[in-house]
Formats: C-alpha cells, sequence, structure tokens
C-alpha cells in the first residue's frame, strides 16, 4: 500500500508535525511486530510525499466505534490487547507513541 500527501499543502497546514514525518517514518522501517504496520520505503516525487507500507484489510479505529458493526466486549478485549503489545513493543525500545485517536494512527518520538 502507498499513502501519498501533498508535501506543499502538508507544510502549510501542519508546519512541524508534516515536517516530522521523514523521521517518523525511517524510525517506523526499523519497527518490527506483528501489530505494527511495517513501513518499507519514503520519498518525494513531483512534490509528493509518498510511504510505502503493508497493506493491511480493515477498516479505521474510529469507524468501529460508532459504527452500525456489531462487536461483543470479547471483540473490543482483542483489539485492545494487540494495541497494547503493539504499545508495549513501542515503548520497551524507548518510542513515546501519540495516536490520533480517529485513525489510531501513531506519531513516534524516540526517548
Amino acid at each position: 500500500a502507498m499513502k501519498t500527501v501533498d508535501r506543499d499543502r502538508g507544510l502549510q497546514r501542519h508546519g512541524d508535525q508534516f515536517r516530522n514525518a521523514h523521521n517518523e517514518v525511517d524510525l517506523l522501517r526499523e519497527v518490527d511486530h506483528p501489530n505494527i504496520v511495517r513501513v518499507f520505503a519514503h520519498f518525494v516525487e513531483e512534490g509528493k510525499y509518498h510511504v510505502v507500507m503493508e497493506y493491511v484489510q480493515g477498516c479505521e479505529m474510529f469507524s468501529l466505534i460508532g459504527g452500525s458493526q456489531p462487536s461483543t466486549t470479547g471483540h473490543w478485549c482483542f483489539i485492545l490487547a494487540q494495541i497494547t503489545l503493539a504499545l508495549e513493543h513501542m515503548h520497551a525500545r524507548g518510542i513515546i507513541v501519540i495516536s490520533n485517536p480517529r485513525t489510531f494512527s501513531l506519531t513516534v518520538m524516540v526517548t
């Protein structure tokens, strides 16, 4: 899978956050855990920032929370256990994780 962001528009909208994206992607390329999407590469081409990553079928966390699909307590426990294992993996490596509650995408910082 590949995510593409208009670099110029992103820089105007998100300032420092977007400037840190390059460092975050470099860091995520080094992380290997079954509950964390693998990042393979990133590059800038024709004013657009591209991130090549593992394709994961499913939906965003936000759509699960308010979605129409029924879910059970067991289902939510399973999801939270996966998130907890991923966070534990990152923290053990000195990485602080800040989540985006809408997509549960992660922002990372090295401590």
